[in-house]
Formats: structure tokens, C-alpha cells, sequence
């Protein structure tokens, strides 16, 4: 009985070879590689997945809160929005007494935007929203 061999199965081949055939003609032939080839793509995907990890695990120095309300670089810079923790670290935020839900700032702070309570067709909409989506003062959208 032939065997070929292939993916790491064995598979047995009862039909008659033809003429001026031998069994390793019908073998699949795998790409020759050689131990520093091998080493040169697994250090290729480590690096790769490094930089992955970089990316998703790189902290964000700066305020996005602070930077959207036009503060100075050197003010947003200093801080972020959030901590590890998800608390609020940002000193302006931490401030704002959120006037739907009275919540009076501190780790829980946010805007009129993000309010758990700000749902529904009473939702409230920000100022700029509104203005964007008003006319001109030539009476043009």
C-alpha cells in the first residue's frame, strides 16, 4: 500500500501508479525552511504583537475635556480626563455640578452630554449643536 503524506496526516493510496510515476512525485512538497528563517519570523510577529500591546496600553497625556474647551497647551497637557480607575482627574470637570441630575461634581462628573438622566424627548442638546444646525444671519442654512 502507498501512503502520502501531507499536514501531518497519512492518507493511503490504493490506485496504480501510471507509467514512469513513483510515489513521491504525488507527495506535496513543503517550502524548505531553515532555523534562522524560522527564528526571523517569530521575532517578526513578538515585535509585532509588542507594538500592538504599546498602542492599546498607551495612556493619553493630555485632557481631551480641557483641549475641546480650548485651554491652554501647557493646562491640558498637565493632566488627563480620566485615571486607571475611571475616576474623574480632570480639576475643571471635577468642579461642574451637572445641572440635571444635581450629581455635584468629583469621581463621577460629567456634562450635560454623558448625564444618565438626560434620556427621552426631554433630552437636553448642547448649545453648539443647536447653533450649527440653525440659520445664518442671511437666512441661509
Amino acid at each position: 500500500m502507498r501512503i502520502i503524506r501531507g499536514r501531518g496526516v497519512c492518507y493511503p493510496l490504493d490506485l496504480p501508479l501510471s507509467a514512469g510515476q513513483n510515489a513521491s512525485d504525488l507527495q506535496p512538497s513543503l517550502p524548505q525552511t531553515n532555523d534562522e528563517e524560522l527564528e526571523q519570523r517569530i521575532t517578526r510577529l513578538h515585535l509585532n504583537h509588542e507594538k500592538k500591546r504599546k498602542a492599546r496600553d498607551k495612556r493619553v497625556d493630555e485632557c481631551s475635556f480641557c483641549k475641546q474647551n480650548g485651554e491652554p497647551r501647557k493646562f491640558y497637557t498637565n493632566h488627563t480626563l480620566r485615571g486607571r480607575d475611571g475616576k474623574i482627574l480632570c480639576p475643571i470637570l471635577r468642579r461642574y455640578n451637572c445641572p440635571i441630575c444635581h450629581n455635584g461634581g468629583g469621581d463621577n462628573a460629567h456634562t450635560i452630554r454623558y448625564c444618565p438622566k438626560n434620556v427621552g424627548p426631554s433630552k437636553v442638546e448642547s448649545i453648539m449643536k443647536k447653533i450649527k444646525q440653525g440659520r445664518k444671519s442671511n437666512g441661509r442654512k
